[in-house]
């Protein structure tokens, strides 16, 4: 004897709402390379802007609001130098030819007696030279030339961080040490410098016409120093008698980049010194704005609103929240032939594919409890999810998912 009778069979017998999570918290994020307006609208047209998000009242929100701004890496070494947080990574060597003299270019730069490059040159090679990861400590570093060590020096290298050596000619010539600081300037706007002196006399180097670093000797280096990014023209002056001492760059400092300007005694344009720039690390400028709503209505719209120069500036939005959940609804069933029991419902959800389970239960569906709710006891109606499993179901079509009226038949008729 089946347990229910066909005729007992009625849509009102159906549980018709399973979705369970009905509110989640989100998070509305935009990240962009340059300022730009960030504002919601709520699924009841209302704008969210920094002026009004802590008007819950009016909004029927509740909604914080969070901008903040900083450096993020724009190249390999500014990458590595943010992955280097935790002070476990090898320190990093670059080498800089900085000696014009034919008898040390076109060599090969060999560490520990490992060719690390090749036909290595002034100026040339400076564009593609990176740093090398070493183990901390002593290493030897020589420049060969047709088999011959034409120059030759030591380095010891920190258990971690960045170190340039480089090869300068003038009196003295030879090998150079730096320690390196690949960090971000500490504010939005700004270039950081340091000037390395590898000419005889002492210079000052000067960024569209004010002294930036000054009185720096011959093979030394100056400590950085920040200035604004933007077009700047980059000279060097002697400090006896603040005469131009070479031809000046017309030069533009990225905002968030890292800079090292070099002189050496290389002839060029009528001056005995030539003064270049080499690029250390790069940085862009970003601006993360957040809207975090507490307790969203899962499956309403939003919409997120960006006002600005969009066509120009790099930006990139994201929702972070519960996924939601799948929503079945219109559920009926006909149970006139049980070895054909028709089943229909309608169903919403984001996931493909989404498993969908049929149930039998020859008892009451639902029930109700107490509740209680500020020392006051109530009681609701809840569903009962218990039963036989008698079909079970992989939604993967797109129109099914998306809400299409479908119906499954289902064989009741081997319950007991």
């Amino acid at each position: 004897k089946h347990a229910i009778e066909p005729g007992q069979v009625q849509a009102s017998d159906v549980i018709s709402q399973v979705n369970l999570i009905q509110h989640g918290d989100v998070i509305f994020n935009m990240v962009a390379e340059a300022p730009l307006a960030f504002t919601l609208i709520t699924p009841d047209g209302k704008e969210v802007t920094p002026a009004n998000y802590t008007d819950s009242a009016t909004l029927g929100y509740t909604i914080n609001y969070i901008q903040t701004t900083g450096y993020e890496p724009a190249s390999r070494e500014a990458l590595d130098q943010e992955n280097n947080g935790d002070w476990n990574a090898a320190p990093q060597l670059l080498f800089t030819p900085l000696d014009a003299a034919a008898g040390v270019n076109g060599v090969d730069l060999r560490i520990d007696g490992i060719d690390a490059y090749f036909n290595v040159n002034f100026p040339n090679s400076q564009q593609w030279l990176k740093p090398l990861p070493l183990a901390p400590g002593e290493h030897t570093v020589d420049l060969v030339k047709n088999g011959t060590v034409v120059r030759s020096g030591t380095v010891t290298l920190p258990t971690t961080g960045y170190a340039s050596i480089i090869n300068v000619g003038g009196a003295a010539p030879g090998l150079v040490t730096l320690t390196d600081d690949y960090t971000a300037p500490s504010t939005l706007g700004k270039a950081k410098i340091r000037f390395f002196n590898g000419s005889n006399t002492a210079l000052t180097l000067l960024v569209n016409g004010t002294p930036a670093l000054s009185n720096v000797a011959y093979k030394s280096a100056s400590s950085y120093v920040e200035v604004n990014a933007g077009a700047a023209s980059v000279e060097v002056r002697t400090v006896d008698g603040n005469t131009l001492a070479a031809v000046p760059l017309a030069d533009a400092l990225a905002d968030g980049g890292v800079y090292t300007f070099l002189s050496t005694d290389d002839s060029a344009e009528g001056f005995d010194i030539t003064l270049v720039r080499r690029t250390d690390v790069l940085y862009k400028p970003g601006y993360q704005t957040y809207y975090s709503v507490d307790q969203a209505q899962m499956n309403e719209t939003w919409q997120m609103k960006v006002v600005g120069d969009t066509d120009n500036t790099f930006y990139q939005l994201s929702v972070i929240a519960p996924d939601s959940p799948p929503i079945l609804g219109s559920v009926a069933a006909d149970a006139s032939n049980l070895a054909a029991t028709q089943v229909s419902f309608q169903l919403t959800s984001d996931n493909r594919p989404t498993r969908l389970s049929i149930y039998a239960n020859p008892g009451a569906i639902s029930a109700s409890i107490p509740l209680t709710v500020n020392g006051t006891v109530d009681t609701a109606q809840v569903p009962i999810f218990e039963g036989s499993l008698v079909a079970e179901y992989e939604i993967t079509d797109l129109a099914e998912l998306g809400g299409a009226l479908v119906t499954k038949v289902v064989d009741l008729s081997v319950l007991p």
